[in-house]
């Protein structure tokens, strides 16, 4: 049997309901053949590819797993361990181990909103011939189902085999079994079983629940063999319960019946047998459970059908000294249960009695126990968005090695290539898709006219052929589709030239492929529109004429003065000028996207020599155009401070523009505060140097540069953080130099910021100087304060200045200090002199009254120093 241990929290009889099964009509069992194994999958891991076999024990047909996961090793166990019993699995002889990658996940197919048992078995046999596990030192590795911990699999013993079962609902056409590397020990599997489920059995587990088996007990076993399939047409095991002194068996060679509603349908073999107390004189009987694991919630299922006919049997049921349900009295031949709808917690062990009543005759009976724990479900990427992507995944042949469980989540898994969006109440969906230089063949794909959220599709230079599906004009967010390098042809469908006519999608293509559709007309009809609308028709091309000269001279301007300020940068700064391929490469394809802003998306990328970077590329239907992009380039290449991110290189290869700048491995402060970094949360004195650094960088732009320069868009998420919490100032994209030509341009005369952080002077009067800065790095102080964002998004909390004054007239710290702080670990004088500085950079009634940022450095300094002394006076405590 599986672990016998678990962890429980007390439960009360209140807490609970209970069931009694029942129903009045039968279901009569079907003699002669075995159960259907329709739908069944039965995979043994580690054989030879397209080999199967029928298991001689349940006659079960199982095959290879080549054709569920392309990847990992195969292996047989060692020759000491090969030497099973002869009811021992065949499956258990060889396995699947895997080396090499974090997350390993077996696609299962399946029938979306279906039940499904899912069982994991494990089998170490020493085939590494490293003696890996054992008590002191066990192998360790996690097991998923989808996104979701199923269990941490702990191998103390080489030649004892581990099964994990959970009972699900599929949420798409495919279940993902994962094998998690912890670094506990190289992840393995010997077999994984899937088995339908009739919906209305285990009721507990539905789309927001799966259910994780604890034990499933046969009590009353005549040969101390598991029941499973054919006697279980579901295939659950139902592994032998020893037999304590005090109990004796009680049989029966008679059919146990299942009622029609019934709840469990557990097997007539099952029900045959039930453990009874030993002596006929004694009134009770008792089992139980502890914990293990960490975990605390148990559903228990009691079965119970009567053996014995014309004899009154009834007790009552308890747990833990309290009446859990009672009186009950079997049902005879037939099945019945007693089970929990709510989980049982709150208990360190699970002592249960059954009870004789007074006016019974025989003593109580039981024939099987299961207990599970529940599984909360986490959304998973949108159903149709997996299936889409599967076929595309099957069709294109696609060995990318993360493409592997779900596309979207966890994050630390996205499939590289697949960007995702995780903003909105519903599941993740699939936003953009980058397969360039991935040797795809064949026709595009109409699968991707089902992501229905995608904005951008990148599928450019392949061995794309045909061409291009109509129904991909259907797709409405789609803005970018890049289809260079292919061998397309024929005509650009209407329903995408619309889109391109109208402004809302950008289409990459060769040369030879026809831009527009072409259209049949009549001669006759042509020459009478010719001779009636000539003087309008000679107007028109006299006006196309005129402005088409217009726009190319334009276009020449722009480009003239693009290359020329590309040539400024390279000559004011030994930059690197990297091509896009180069930029594919260094990002390793874009795997990582490690930010986004109005620009576009940031990746992780390292350079040859190791160096890691941040790659800021430009999205391809970003409204900031090219003079913005080199207005980011130009500034950072003049700017060299400790606290402002240096430029490494920049691409402007064609239509791709990047910038690549150093990389903060800690992420942004934004990230910190919210608890998204892989850093722990900032304590006080971190977050008052966070905040001296960071202004120390602003107070350069605006004073230390030959002109003055406004940030424009100061935000906790463009202030970055490196190993040692050094901090440094990013995206200078909409940046102003005072005095200098650019600002005639129009580059970018208003200041669009990010709401929350914009002046609301300047909104009013869209005066520009540095106070705008001061304000936006105020609201930055306030969220180091508080924790809070700068809008509350609870309805009536309104801006995060609006939210501190209402709570500053009480004069109580903890009324408004983040969460994360509530430990007192602060000197509260340091805390009043930040809030109030704060308050004074965020003023709304006169600009002139906000502190410079020189002003705005010193008095972070002297805030960190009474936090200073507040520390030495604690460790002199």
């Amino acid at each position: 049997m599986e672990g016998r241990q678990f962890q429980g929290k007390k439960m009360t009889c209140r807490s609970c309901c209970f069931v009694l099964l029942f129903a009045s009509v039968l279901i009569l069992c079907v003699h002669g053949q075995s159960p259907s194994t329709d739908g069944f999958i039965s995979i043994d891991c580690g054989i030879s590819s397209n080999h199967s076999y029928s298991d001689p024990t349940t006659q079960i047909l199982y095959v290879s797993d080549d054709r569920f996961i392309d990847r990992g090793t195969d292996y047989n166990v060692s020759a000491a361990h090969n030497s099973l019993p002869s009811s021992a699995q065949a499956q258990l002889l060889n396995l699947r181990s895997f080396p090499d990658n974090e997350r390993n996940c077996y696609s299962l197919p399946a029938s979306q909103h279906t039940k499904y048992l899912v069982r994991a078995i494990f089998y170490y046999g020493n085939y590494d011939g490293r003696n890996s596990a054992s008590v002191a030192r066990p192998l360790s590795f996690d097991l998923q189902l989808e996104v979701n911990h199923w269990r941490t699999v702990n191998v103390t013993n080489a030649s004892e085999v581990y099964s994990h079962e959970v009972i699900t609902v599929a949420a798409a056409s495919v279940v993902s079994v994962c094998l998690i590397n912890t670094g506990q020990g190289t992840p393995f599997v010997s077999a994984i079983e899937l088995r339908p489920l009739k919906s209305s059995i285990y009721s507990v587990a539905n789309v927001s629940q799966s259910l994780v088996l604890c034990f499933r007990s046969n009590y009353g076993s005549l040969n101390n063999e598991a029941v499973r399939y054919p006697e279980d047409k579901y295939d659950r095991i139902w592994q032998p319960e020893r037999r304590h002194p005090w109990w004796r068996t009680r049989s029966t060679n008679l059919t146990v019946h299942n009622f029609e509603q019934d709840e469990f349908e557990a097997p007539t073999a099952v029900l045959q047998t039930a453990f009874t107390p030993a002596r006929l004189a004694d009134r009770e009987m008792r089992f139980s459970w502890d914990y293990f694991e960490g975990i605390n919630k148990f559903f228990a299922n009691l079965h119970f059908a009567e053996l014995e006919n014309n004899r009154s049997r009834q007790f009552n049921i308890s747990m833990n000294g309290e009446l859990w349900y009672g009186p009950y009295q079997p049902p005879y031949l037939m099945s019945g249960a007693i089970y929990s709808v709510f989980p049982m917690e709150d208990q360190a062990r699970y002592n249960f009695s059954l009870t004789a009543t007074s006016n019974s005759s025989l003593p109580p009976l039981i024939n099987a126990v299961e207990v599970y724990s529940p599984m909360q479900i986490e959304d998973t990427t949108n159903a149709n968005d997996v299936v889409a992507l599967t076929a595309i995944k099957v069709e294109y042949q696609v060995k990318r090695g993360s493409w592997t469980g779900d596309p979207c989540v966890p994050r630390r898994y996205a499939w590289d290539g697949i960007n995702c969006s995780h903003d909105t109440l519903g599941p993740p969906r699939i936003t953009s898709i980058n397969l360039t230089s991935s040797g795809l063949a064949g026709g595009i794909s109409t699968s991707f006219a089902s992501l229905s959220e995608i904005r951008i599709l990148d599928l450019s230079f392949n061995n794309l052929t045909g061409v291009i599906p109509e129904n991909l004009g259907n797709l409405t967010s789609l803005a970018f589709l890049d289809l260079r390098g292919n061998n397309i042809t024929g005509a650009v469908p209407v329903s995408l030239s619309e889109k391109m006519n109208n402004g809302t999608l950008t289409l990459l293509f060769d040369n030879d492929l026809i831009s527009e559709p072409g259209q049949a007309s009549d001669k006759n009809t042509n020459v009478i529109i010719i001779y009636t609308v000539v003087p309008a028709v000679v107007i028109l091309l006299l006006l196309v004429v005129l402005i088409a000269w217009r726009m190319r001279r334009n276009e020449r301007d722009l480009a003239k003065a693009s290359a020329e300020e590309s040539a400024v940068i390279q000559m004011q700064v030994d930059v690197h000028l990297f091509t896009y391929a180069q930029i594919v490469k260094i990002t390793n394809n874009f795997v990582r996207s490690i930010g986004k802003g109005g620009f576009g998306i940031i990746y992780h990328g390292e350079l040859e020599d190791g160096t890691q970077v941040a790659v800021k590329l430009q999205s391809q239907s970003s409204p900031r155009g090219d003079r913005e992009f080199l207005a980011e380039a130009r500034n950072l290449t003049k700017i060299h401070h400790k606290n402002l991110v240096s430029l490494v290189g920049y691409c402007k290869d064609g239509s791709y523009l990047a910038l690549v700048y150093e990389y903060m491995p800690l992420g942004s402060l934004q990230e910190n505060l919210r608890g998204e970094a892989h850093s722990p949360g900032l304590t006080w004195a971190e977050r008052l140097h966070v905040a001296h650094q960071a202004a120390q960088g602003l107070d350069y732009l605006h004073r230390g540069c030959k002109k003055p320069i406004i940030h424009g868009d100061v935000k906790s998420s463009n202030i970055l953080l490196g190993e040692s919490l050094e901090t440094k100032i990013a995206d200078f994209g909409l940046s102003k130099t005072f005095g200098n030509e650019y600002d005639t341009h129009g580059l970018a005369s208003k200041v669009v910021g990010t709401p929350g952080y914009i002046d609301p002077l300047y909104q009013s009067t869209l005066q520009l100087d540095e106070k705008i800065d001061v304000y936006s790095f105020g609201v930055v102080l306030l969220e180091l304060v508080t924790g809070q964002p700068p809008v509350i998004p609870d309805p009536g909390r309104g801006h995060i200045t609006k939210w501190l004054s209402e709570r500053i007239p009480t004069g109580k710290i903890e009324d408004f200090i983040d969460e994360k702080l509530q430990n007192g670990d602060y000197e509260p004088n340091s805390v009043w002199k930040v809030v109030d500085l704060a308050m004074r950079c965020t003023a709304s009634s006169a600009g002139s009254r906000r502190p410079e940022m020189a002003e705005v450095v010193n008095q972070l300094q002297e805030s960190i120093d009474l936090e200073r002394g507040e520390e030495r006076e604690r460790l002199m405590v």
